[in-house]
């Protein structure tokens, strides 16, 4: 538990039609003070700032919003659950990820926590995966589907577990994507513009989500 930090917004200005990091300035949204921030995402508009935030060791990650000019600091979610990875959605709802599913790993039995959405007020929340391992991450594709990496031992072992899938954000048809029969495991996946790739961090099964980036 290392407390501090917060949602920032880093403007680098251009000099000459050149970027000039030696010019940027931080501005804070959200200071986390005694507690821990993470996973910030802008709406469409760019208006509004979707993070989790964590008051203290013994409290769960809620949803929290803030404006972009730092006003109007609200909270979304409560209860005993773990709230995170925040993802707006083309309809103007909220995918996340959450331990509301209250169930339990098949193998060493801990919490799991599943893709869920919302709506942006913190409204009609409701699962879209019904999975009962670990799941991280969502993004949305070109076509509005949701990219999230599942877990699932399926015909497969360990060591490539976590895989990418698409599900549209009404939760209908979820497919897998990638990585079903191939010795890595996939994260933070997002579609790169222009191509038809993916881009995403390559990790191991049961480390933390870091490692290299491949497409």
């Amino acid at each position: 538990w290392r407390p501090g930090g917060g949602v920032c917004v880093l403007e680098v200005p251009r000099r000459d039609g050149r970027l000039a990091p030696e010019r940027g300035r931080v501005s804070t949204l959200f200071d986390a003070g005694a507690g821990v921030a993470r996973d910030p995402a802008a709406d469409f508009d760019g208006r509004t700032v979707y993070f989790a935030w964590r008051g203290g060791p013994e409290d769960c990650f809620h949803l929290c919003s803030v404006g972009a000019d730092g006003r109007g600091l609200r909270t979304l979610t409560d209860g005993p659950f773990h709230d995170y990875y925040p993802c707006p959605l083309p309809d103007g709802g909220l995918a996340f990820i959450s331990t509301r599913c209250k169930a339990r790993f098949l193998c060493w039995r801990p919490q799991a926590f599943v893709l869920f959405r919302m709506e942006a007020d913190g409204g009609g929340i409701r699962p879209l995966s019904h999975a009962n391992l670990s799941e991280w991450s969502p993004t949305v594709m070109r076509d509005g589907r949701i990219l999230w990496t599942r877990s699932e031992y399926i015909d497969k072992g360990a060591d490539f577990g976590h895989t990418l899938w698409a599900i549209r954000p009404d939760g209908t048809h979820p497919e897998l994507v990638f990585g079903n029969n191939t010795p890595n495991c996939y994260v933070n996946a997002h579609e790169v513009p222009g191509t038809a790739e993916l881009c995403c961090t390559l990790i191991s099964h049961g480390g933390d989500l870091n490692g290299p980036v491949g497409l």
